[in-house]
């Protein structure tokens, strides 16, 4: 978890010391997602995720500099984005955003509008063709936590239905990027990644799904999933498969399959420990590695070794994907010294976004210790008498985190500061932030009700915190200084 923000490479070979932190208006509060547009030259899309709701941005110049392309959201935390293989010509995109939005453009990302009201995790486009659907959508199954939904366009309406069903074991959490092949239109095959549950392949638009290639050994798998450029000619897939934490013991691996995914082979040549994939158009491979390196390597410079392949049974084709109960995975072991949360927080530690932006808990169960909390117009803050802070949580997701250094002899409240009818100036240790701070003070408002004593709920995890206060949960991540809201919230 080092240096987080964008950066760029100054050459093409190994590197490892030729990277430029480079601003250009793109907000540095997390790791963005960088996404490059088809067919495009130098335009760059970029959000950064559940931890940072800043929403999307767009570059036109290979990322030198960025403006806001968030004009038709609602909903500024991004899930994922597509693009039309076509985007060049048509303009096409959809994107994932907040709980429930998946919005399109047909214009190239300058404007977006509302598509459907779909829980989403991972979106994938294809050519327009009339006999095969646009896009697919992977989510969650609000009504079954076993499974994940397919879905596709609606023939002749703008709505979703329901096409195929995946199996999620509980530790899975959500779908790992979606890819459909460059030839979707005719050949209706899709892959998927589904955490510890292994990759998943469908052969008839996302209907039926059938397991393929390795089973992950790996506390919470990621995939990174590349179609060849030359599908057409050599039916050729490249998997990587990494870990969440990048501990020694933990490392990513590389796979290929040739024959469209029946079967698969290792990389055993490769030294460094990768953690992230690119495939250019001449069908060379970028590899990037825990140390920042960057390698360009052909694959037939690699050598391959066959895997035995997972396979499950798969729904039969025609007939409705059921639901049948599954054998739950064993939860994942922690790191050492590092716990999964028992007790009252431990289900909203369950939440894919809740486990990606805090990680491990640093002890078993939560404690209680007293607080103050004080509802303000655009925000609240918290007292904790255990560590006698102030945090400062405002309603666009962003929070601070000040030293109480107020004592007794000081003046509770100024008497000249005279609040609207029915708002409140702050008292003491929230008080004396409010005025010191102006930023605070014109970012939360005057308060709604006076401050009252809580007991508040604390879990501390590796990069971060979970509290819970006058019913409400907030999840505090260290790096990003914006805290998560409940779903129901």
């Amino acid at each position: 978890y080092g240096p987080s923000g964008l950066f760029i490479g100054q050459q093409s070979g190994p590197v490892g010391k030729e990277w430029t932190r480079w601003e250009g208006g793109l907000p540095q509060q997390d790791q963005p997602h960088i996404v490059a547009a088809p067919g495009q030259q130098g335009v760059l899309f970029a959000f950064s995720g559940e931890s940072a709701p800043w929403g999307l941005f767009r570059s036109t110049d290979g990322g030198r500099t960025w403006q806001s392309a968030n004009r038709g959201l609602t909903e500024f935390v991004i899930r994922d984005i597509a693009f039309s293989p076509d985007f060049a010509e048509d303009g096409a995109a959809m994107l994932l955003a907040g709980e429930d939005g998946l919005y399109e453009t047909q214009n190239g990302g300058l404007t977006w509008q509302l598509r459907a009201r779909v829980s989403g995790a991972q979106v994938a486009m294809a050519r327009a063709h009339t006999d095969a659907p646009r896009f697919l959508v992977v989510g969650w199954n609000p009504q079954d936590n076993r499974e994940s939904l397919v879905y596709a366009p609606a023939p002749e309406s703008d709505g979703l239905q329901i096409v195929g069903r995946l199996p999620k074991t509980p530790y899975a959490y959500t779908p790992d990027q979606l890819t459909l092949s460059p030839d979707f239109a005719t050949d209706g095959i899709a892959l998927v990644g589904m955490g510890q549950g292994g990759l998943f392949r469908s052969q008839d638009y996302g209907q039926t799904w059938e397991q393929t290639g390795p089973q992950p050994d790996l506390p919470f798998p990621f995939y990174t999933i590349a179609f060849s450029p030359s599908w057409a000619q050599d039916a050729t897939i490249y998997v990587l498969i990494r870990p969440f934490h990048s501990e020694p013991e933990y490392r990513g691996a590389l796979y290929r399959s040739t024959d469209a995914g029946r079967t698969w082979q290792q990389a055993t040549n490769v030294e460094t420990n990768i953690t992230t994939l690119a495939l250019s158009a001449d069908g060379q491979l970028w590899l990037g590695d825990t140390k920042g390196h960057v390698y360009r390597m052909n694959p037939s410079a690699l050598d391959w070794a066959p895997v035995a392949n997972a396979r499950t049974t798969p729904t039969p084709t025609g007939q409705p994907p059921t639901s049948a109960p599954l054998t739950p995975t064993p939860r994942p072991t922690p790191p050492a010294n590092l716990y999964a949360p028992q007790g009252a927080l431990a289900e909203r530690w369950e939440e894919p976004r809740v486990f990606e932006a805090i990680g491990w808990a640093t002890e078993p169960q939560a404690h209680e210790t007293a607080a103050a909390f004080q509802p303000f117009e655009r925000g609240v803050m918290i007292w904790r008498a255990d560590n006698t802070q102030v945090y400062v949580l405002y309603d666009d997701g962003s929070w601070q985190k000040f030293d109480d250094t107020w004592t007794s002899d000081e003046p509770e409240w100024d008497t000249r500061i005279i609040p609207p009818d029915g708002l409140y100036q702050p008292k003491r240790g929230f008080g004396k932030v409010w005025r010191e701070q102006a930023q605070v003070r014109e970012r939360l408002g005057w308060a709604l009700e006076e401050e009252a004593e809580q007991t508040l709920l604390v879990h501390p995890f590796e990069r971060g915190e979970l509290l819970r206060v006058d019913g409400q949960d907030y999840v505090l991540p260290q790096a990003s200084r914006w805290w998560l809201p409940s779903r129901s919230g």
